[in-house]
């Protein structure tokens, strides 16, 4: 459960980071680009670590 929490912490400070880079670069820019696929690694992250819980749980059902 730890885990998770961390990995929600980071997407959500990411998000933020992603919203004024954007702000500050435009859309388009390197910087920007960057950041966006960094936040897509942690939620793609967050949704396996959940997925594994998930499937795990049945299991043991």
């Amino acid at each position: 459960m730890e885990k998770t929490m961390i990995l929600l912490t980071e997407i959500e400070l990411k998000r933020k980071h992603l919203i004024s880079t954007a702000k500050r670069f435009g859309l388009n820019a390197a910087e920007t680009i960057q950041c966006s696929q960094e936040l897509d690694t942690l939620i793609l992250q967050q949704l396996k670590l959940t997925n594994h819980k998930t499937t795990k749980e049945k299991k043991t059902i």
